[in-house]
């Protein structure tokens, strides 16, 4: 008999390396449609910091997030033979994340440089083209799916195959490979989708729409299969849907250090609640309590809360309740 987990979660694992920049500047771009980091061409520019995160990415944020909540969680990933690789392996152990599924490949494993300028971020990013294939001795209560390099369409196949056998409720953060593909590439893996989690930008690339109607947006995303849709909307708070109704929280006013991560603390501080039988309402303040805390710290993970202290969020800031709109 398989091993049922809570929680599986399936994507890329990282190293980040983070660099707090001392000197430059923020220009919008000729169309005024994007703001951009810029730095001297040709010059040597001062770092105020540098933090080494290893064992980072959507997933593997979600993986360590899942088992700092108390779900029994594993994660399905790969890593290089480099020295990179060892020590993302180590994260998940220490984290209590049982790494059966780890696959490790000849070469050098994927790697992050974040470019830090007041609380904001540009990451710079190297995706290893994997030969990804989903275990067949793999099992459990939820699989929470995100961020893959290329090379990864076999995994949609073979992960719906896997939750219709199982009886697995699927959580989809997309990444940016999978977001490249459309709605119509995605549409299998969304109509098999539990919740679909996005920010507000990823929401739009994949409604093929720009509006400021988010109830027209996620009604839009709803409609392209997923149970449930989440969107995140960075400081205007977020929003959930249910096909029951649109609900909204606005964030907890505690001030940001670092925001790398706040998107995937939320999604798992969600799924988590989810998985553990809580409404639609609480989750969007298990998500919102991760959030904040993770956003206190530099890295994804040394924030992500456990249920205790989550709830102590969520009481801290009592007077933030989700909305129905």
């Amino acid at each position: 008999m398989l091993k049922k987990f809570d929680l599986i979660s399936i994507g890329d694992s990282t190293h980040d390396t983070f660099i707090q920049l001392e000197e430059a500047s923020i220009q919008h771009s000729v169309d005024n449609r994007k703001r951009l980091l810029c730095l001297p061409w040709a010059d040597k520019i001062p770092a105020k910091k540098v933090t080494q995160v290893p064992g980072v990415g959507n997933s593997s944020n979600a993986a360590v997030g899942s088992a700092r909540l108390g779900l029994k969680t594993a994660i399905y990933t790969h890593i290089g033979t480099d020295i990179i690789g060892k020590s993302i392996k180590k994260v998940f152990k220490e984290a209590g994340v049982v790494t059966n599924f780890v696959k490790t490949e000849k070469g050098v494993s994927n790697y992050s440089v974040v470019l830090n300028f007041g609380a904001e971020r540009t990451i710079i990013v190297h995706h290893k083209k994997w030969n990804y294939n989903l275990p067949k001795n793999i099992n459990a209560k939820w699989f929470y799916y995100s961020s893959l390099g290329p090379s990864h369409q076999i995994l949609h196949k073979q992960i719906i195959q896997t939750v219709k056998k199982h009886n697995i409720k699927l959580a989809f953060q997309p990444g940016t490979y999978q977001l490249r593909e459309g709605k119509d590439k995605l549409k299998p893996i969304l109509t098999n989708s539990e919740v679909l989690l996005l920010n507000k930008e990823e929401a739009e690339l994949i409604a093929n729409i720009k509006t400021k109607n988010i109830k027209k947006l996620i009604h839009t995303l709803h409609a392209l299969g997923p149970k449930m849709v989440v969107i995140t909307d960075g400081q205007k708070g977020a929003y959930a849907y249910d096909s029951v109704g649109t609900y909204y929280i606005e964030i907890f006013p505690l001030d940001a250090k670092e925001r790398t991560g706040a998107g995937d603390s939320f999604s798992i501080g969600f799924v988590g609640a989810i998985a553990k039988g809580k409404s639609i309402e609480e989750a969007l303040l298990w998500g919102n309590a991760n959030s904040t805390s993770v956003t206190q710290y530099i890295g994804a993970q040394k924030g992500l809360l456990s249920e205790t202290e989550i709830k102590k969020m969520i009481k801290r800031f009592n007077k933030i309740k989700p909305k129905k709109i």
